[in-house]
Formats: C-alpha cells, sequence, structure tokens
C-alpha cells in the first residue's frame, strides 16, 4: 500500500502489527506476515507489563511531586473566585 521509504518505516510502529492482526482475522490477507504481528504484539505487551513492573516496584516520587505542586504561587485569576 505504501511506497517503500514509508513501508519501512512504518514497520517500527508496534500498532501496525495489532492492526495487521485484526485485517488478518477478518479478510484473511495480511502485509506483514501473521506470525511477525503475533510476536511484535507480544514484545509489546511484555515491554508495557516490564514498564508498569518497575514502576510499581520503585513507585513514583508523589512527595516530590507534591511539594513542587505546593511551591507554586496561585494565579491571581483563581484567587478571585
Amino acid at each position: 500500500m505504501l511506497a517503500e521509504p514509508w513501508r519501512t518505516i512504518t514497520l517500527f510502529n508496534p500498532v501496525v502489527y495489532l492492526i495487521n492482526g485484526f485485517r488478518w482475522t477478518f479478510f484473511g490477507t495480511a502485509e506483514v506476515p501473521v506470525v511477525w504481528s503475533m510476536l511484535a504484539t507480544l514484545a509489546f505487551l511484555l515491554a508495557c507489563l516490564g514498564g508498569i513492573t518497575w514502576i510499581f516496584q520503585n513507585g513514583l516520587p508523589a512527595e516530590e511531586l507534591n511539594s513542587a505542586a505546593a511551591r507554586v504561587d496561585q494565579p491571581s485569576w483563581l484567587a478571585r473566585v
């Protein structure tokens, strides 16, 4: 569907593989091999789960964020409300 430089660039987008899997499910044809789509979707899922696990294990610096928000002065228009 796309010209060659754009086709190669789109292969770095994980959503392309998700859409390709749906396209294969409905129409029976795919631009990218279905095995690649399944592997890319699985890799994207594992990367997201790994990131979420890291965030939960290390925590977010909520105390730092709250103290920084407390230092910000209120805008003058908000004080009038």
